[in-house]
């Protein structure tokens, strides 16, 4: 068993892109127990908790990364995806407006806020 946490975080991602969340939780679990502020797996958890529609944990584990990514754009859209498909639109709105303020040339934020605000009309 590797005790680097970065040997941990690619076997989680692997198990992960495999379907074999689990596996990939127990291994992101142990990346995370080495070294607690690495942001990758909180996202990576984040994204087994989508893939298994757990959406209030992937907001948690996305919210554990914001701690150590605060001006990752990329991350906001993730939680702007998944409050989307809770129906929580003003929240993701929210989420869409601050990563494209971050990354103004971000074009897929760009476009998710604007399918968000016409839904909302």
């Amino acid at each position: 068993v590797p005790q680097h946490y970065a040997a941990h975080l690619q076997i989680g991602r692997l198990n992960a892109r495999l379907n074999q969340y689990s596996a990939a939780r127990q291994a992101l679990g142990e990346a995370l127990r080495l070294r607690p502020d690495l942001a990758d797996a909180y996202l990576e958890l984040g994204q087994v908790c989508v893939e298994e529609k757990k959406f209030e944990d992937a907001l948690k584990q996305f919210a554990l990364a914001q701690k150590y990514r605060p001006d990752d754009a990329g991350l906001l859209l993730r939680q702007a995806d998944v409050l989307a498909a809770m129906n929580r639109s003003e929240e993701a709105v929210q989420r869409l407006r601050a990563a494209v303020s971050l990354r103004p040339s971000f074009w897929e934020a760009r476009t998710r806020l604007g399918v968000e605000l016409a839904a909302q009309e």
